[in-house]
């Protein structure tokens, strides 16, 4: 949190400082934790639009 709030001090973003302090503490398992979520995150928003537009073109 300190990293966080020090880089808000200089006027940058908060949760890419702290986000660095994390994976530099957990000797990178919270980066890879991260990127993981983010690429089944991708996966899953993909999966909706599919199926949204599936049903769109079914019911019209």
């Amino acid at each position: 949190m300190e990293a966080g709030l020090k880089a808000q001090e200089r006027g940058e973003y908060f949760h890419p400082a702290a986000n660095e302090a994390i994976d530099r503490m957990s000797d990178g398992v919270a980066g890879r934790l991260q990127l993981k979520s983010l690429i089944e995150n991708g996966k899953l928003a993909g999966e909706i639009s599919v199926n949204y537009l599936k049903n769109i073109r079914d019911v019209g």
